[in-house]
């Protein structure tokens, strides 16, 4: 049983996408976003009950 996580990368192919599901669906907040290319680009996400119990 996992009972906690550090860092889980995932890899997407629409990231806009991904990262309204994240948002809006699950309840993660972005903590930082980068646009190094036009195809390659980082977003960080928190969970809000994580955030809050930092």
């Amino acid at each position: 049983m996992i009972d906690s996580t550090c860092q889980i990368t995932l890899f997407v192919k629409n990231k806009e996408e991904a990262k309204d599901c994240y948002t809006e669906k699950l309840g993660f907040i972005i903590r930082d976003e980068e646009q190094f290319t036009d195809d390659w680009s980082f977003l960080q996400l928190h969970h809000e009950q994580i955030v809050r119990s930092l």
